[in-house]
């Protein structure tokens, strides 16, 4: 039995037309000038056009370690910046001196990094690629929080929920874009 006073939609939504209007909203067939999302944003003036760059630590090469120390897990600072040419490291975005790790019944690491300004749009991004760099690294059983340093962002605590969320981490990598974007910044430093 139909309720009377629910609205008439005079066009139904076709499930199927939905998805494929995502799939080429994502590899940017719209009519916008074939740019998709990531790609208007790349091509849009950087948000910092003029980030201070400083000097990288000299590591010796990487050996496995029976033991998870924050030493070990430098290779998150070989990261490169979303929207420069330069690693985290150079940047200050993160340090050795950033990166916590507890041995208890689960190992915990927690990684606090600081955007190079207060709106960065891009903070999310860089939380993504630590995130999928770590991941790779440490054993599954592990605790691992990102976490914007106080104070150093306009919205850090809706970021440092975003990118703690699993779901939402999850749902983030599934989209094509994001996942090239996550490759290319956590791609070995040369």
């Amino acid at each position: 039995m139909r309720r009377l006073d629910w609205p008439q939609h005079p066009k139904r939504i076709n499930p199927k037309s939905v998805v494929q209007r995502k799939q080429a909203h994502c590899r940017g067939n719209l009519g916008n000038g074939g740019l998709g999302f990531l790609e208007r944003e790349m091509a849009a003036p950087p948000i910092n056009p003029n980030p201070t760059i400083f000097e990288r630590n000299e590591r010796g090469t990487k050996t496995k370690q029976p033991v998870i120390t924050s030493s070990s897990l430098l290779d998150v600072t070989d990261i490169f910046d979303p929207e420069h040419p330069y690693t985290l490291e150079q940047l200050k975005v993160v340090a050795e001196d950033a990166i916590f790790v507890e041995h208890g019944e689960h190992l915990s690491i927690r990684v606090m990094f600081t955007p190079t300004v207060p709106h960065c749009s891009l903070a999310s991004t860089i939380a993504l690629c630590l995130r999928e760099r770590l991941r790779n690294e440490i054993p599954p059983e592990s605790k691992l929080k990102i976490l914007i340093t106080p104070g150093t962002h306009s919205t850090e605590f809706e970021i440092n929920k975003q990118i703690n969320d699993k779901e939402r981490v999850a749902a983030a990598m599934e989209n094509p874009g994001i996942q090239e974007l996550v490759a290319r910044c956590i791609r070995d430093f040369e």
